[in-house]
């Protein structure tokens, strides 16, 4: 682990990287920088995990429910809707973030279950 100093210098370098950069491209590129780490990470304990370890931790939830902006927009849509509509109103807002039809279908039955009744109500 890096002691105090060292971590700052370490920052400062990174963030002396990107400072002639926008706002939006610096956290576009820190976020890609953060997702390539993970990805490392994953790799290398996926090497050391057996099948069965990894399938008990990972996040049952979906999309949607890990996801609460995408949840309250769901939510806030008014009027009865068919699947292929909420997509399309998903895909419109958050592009390649939006949830697949398939899995905006299973969170609805998931929510009917909780509900306890036959429909949904978003």
């Amino acid at each position: 682990m890096l002691d105090v100093a060292e971590l700052i210098r370490r920052r400062n370098h990174v963030l002396g990287g990107i400072d002639q950069l926008s706002t939006e491209d610096a956290l576009a590129v820190m976020t890609a920088a953060m997702c390539e780490l993970t990805e490392r990470g994953l790799k290398a304990d996926k090497k050391a995990s057996s099948s069965v370890a990894l399938a008990l931790e990972s996040d049952p939830r979906s999309k949607i429910e890990r996801d609460p902006e995408i949840r309250d927009f769901i939510h806030s849509l008014k009027g009865r809707r068919s699947i292929e509509q909420i997509a399309e109103a998903c895909h419109g807002r958050f592009g390649d973030r939006a949830p697949g039809r398939s899995s905006i279908q299973r969170y609805l039955k998931r929510l009917k279950y909780r509900q306890g009744t036959g429909e949904a109500r978003v």
